[in-house]
């Protein structure tokens, strides 16, 4: 059984353009979103100046990448995707663009472990807002047939970002040093604030029933945790990240230690695996969304499963091969794995919470996808590496990387048991099918 299709993107019907303004509206978040992985990830290619200029242990390094950035992002996320459902998110979007981006400059000034973590903490905050209103926003700017384009585009802002972040801030660091990287790079985004605030129109909510019941964040977290699809969804993101967000984390240093490279160096170069491939992969996942849901939507959770199970045991080879470009060929397909979900995923979340939780059901997900999983890649990295180095020496950090690349195949199995219930949830659900 194929996803419903309203009445007006039957087969046959004429579908309605989509209006131009809401193109300028996609280009403006996609920039917001580029902008959001640029600072997030910025300090992934900054970890050895980091380390070495505050004497920082690789569990420390494990906190700041993961656990005290992506805990408090996804703990902030709810509230304020809540308050993106009730009020305008244009306003949310801009506040959020201008807070972490003057905090990623702050962190430039830190003098030791615990500033720096708070300025860190700072822009995880102001992140949470980033993900829950821009879709809310494109899924009301945006009808059905394109919303999966829409998701996949914007979310190919986040291989851009990467790419911007590991090779600007390496190629900075290498000229000056960390801190002028963090500075500098934070700037952009304080401009980019002026211009939603100044450009962006608020797209119409879709319409909700005057008689429906107003939806706590308890209620939010009950109604989806009770739809099994929803839930392999999150187990199958929380483990990917977790074995993604530990690759980003200490991939940079793992390079310079295994392969002698410079910041710069290995900054453009695993910049460039990471921002291509994962570029590759959200327009990929995008494509294979739009066609595969026509046949049946079961198809574009299959795609996702087999693209994983087929990159992963090339990320687990990756972490012992001897030469520099042998690493990169091996990683480049786990990074077009790790993206390619966007576009299939993003709209199955929004129609499972229905008009009335759009921005909450994408939070949920980020909640347990970034607060769980990208809090504990990092920090399980740095704990084993730490934990193995009397016994590994300098080649505890590949273990602890290897140990976690399998994680994927474990995610690959949770995509395949989503597909098992998707057709019943959906038709379970209020909002109409997604796209």
């Amino acid at each position: 059984m194929a996803i419903p299709i309203p009445a007006n993107e039957a087969p046959g019907a004429v579908a309605e353009p989509t209006p131009r303004r809401s193109w300028y509206l996609l280009g403006v978040l996609t920039c917001a979103y580029v902008l959001c992985l640029v600072d997030r990830k910025l300090p992934f290619i900054l970890v050895e100046p980091i380390r070495h200029d505050l004497k920082l242990s690789d569990t420390q390094i494990g906190l700041l990448t993961g656990l005290m950035f992506t805990l408090i992002y996804s703990i902030a996320a709810v509230p304020v995707a809540r308050v993106s459902d009730r009020i305008s998110r244009k306003w949310v979007m801009t506040a959020s663009v201008t807070i972490w981006s003057a905090l990623t400059s702050a962190g430039g000034f830190a003098g030791n472990f615990w500033q720096l973590a708070a300025a860190r903490a700072g822009v995880a905050i102001g992140e949470a807002g980033c993900m829950p209103a821009s879709h809310s926003m494109l899924t009301d700017a945006f009808p059905a047939h394109k919303r999966a384009t829409a998701a996949a585009i914007f979310m190919a802002g986040a291989p851009i970002g990467i790419l911007i972040g590991l090779g600007a801030g390496g190629v900075i660091a290498e000229l000056a040093d960390w801190r002028t990287a963090m500075i500098l790079i934070g700037a952009p985004g304080i401009l980019l604030g002026l211009v939603i605030a100044f450009t962006v129109r608020e797209p119409a909510r879709a319409a909700v029933p005057k008689d429906a019941p107003k939806t706590s964040v308890l209620m939010a977290a009950r109604v989806l945790l009770a739809k099994p699809t929803f839930r392999h969804l999150a187990f199958a993101g929380l483990l990917s990240s977790c074995a993604n967000t530990a690759a980003q984390g200490f991939g940079a240093a793992f390079m310079m230690r295994n392969y002698g490279l410079s910041v710069g160096a290995t900054g453009v170069s695993y910049g460039l695996v990471i921002g291509v491939g994962g570029f590759i992969g959200a327009l990929l996942g995008g494509f294979a969304a739009e066609r595969l849901r026509r046949r049946d939507e079961r198809w574009s959770l299959w795609f996702v499963a087999a693209i994983i199970a087929v990159a992963a045991p090339l990320q687990v080879v990756a972490w012992f091969v001897p030469t520099f470009g042998l690493f990169l060929a091996l990683m480049f397909l786990p990074q077009v794995a790790g993206m390619a979900y966007a576009g299939p995923v993003y709209p199955v979340l929004q129609a499972l919470g229905g008009s009335q939780m759009r921005a909450m059901s994408v939070a949920m997900y980020l909640f347990v996808l970034n607060g769980i999983g990208q809090s504990l890649g990092p920090l399980i990295a740095g704990l084993l590496s730490d934990g193995l180095r009397p016994l590994l020496g300098e080649n505890s950090l590949q273990f602890a990387l290897f140990a976690l690349a399998l994680l994927k195949v474990w995610a690959a199995v949770h995509y395949v048991l989503a597909a098992v219930t998707i057709r019943a949830d959906l038709k379970a659900s209020a909002e109409p099918a997604p796209s």
